[in-house]
């Protein structure tokens, strides 16, 4: 991950948008909203977004409050992120 300012970039682009939320989510402190993320992720529709975060809002990685637009990680989600995304991460030398 990488922070210019507020904005924050997953750099591995083999990622797919919800992985690459789920990570963005892992490594926040306190909670994000729809908005925010989707200006992270570059995403100029909005509408299109919130159908990956329903998504894993179903699944129960996230808490999601479209009407707030309030996003959480969930402990299932943690678990997610730690034992299946953060393994495979690797960085380039430098």
């Amino acid at each position: 991950m990488w922070k210019v300012g507020e904005i924050r970039r997953i750099l591995d682009t083999s990622l797919g948008l919800a992985d690459a939320t789920l990570l963005l989510l892992y490594n926040q402190s306190s909670d994000s909203t729809d908005q925010s993320l989707a200006r992270d992720h570059e995403q100029a529709r909005l509408g299109n977004y919130r159908r990956v975060l329903h998504r894993l809002h179903d699944d129960k990685l996230i808490e999601y409050t479209e009407s707030t637009g309030r996003l959480l990680i969930s402990p299932k989600g943690e678990n997610e992120v730690e034992e299946r995304l953060l393994p495979g991460l690797s960085w380039p030398g430098p």
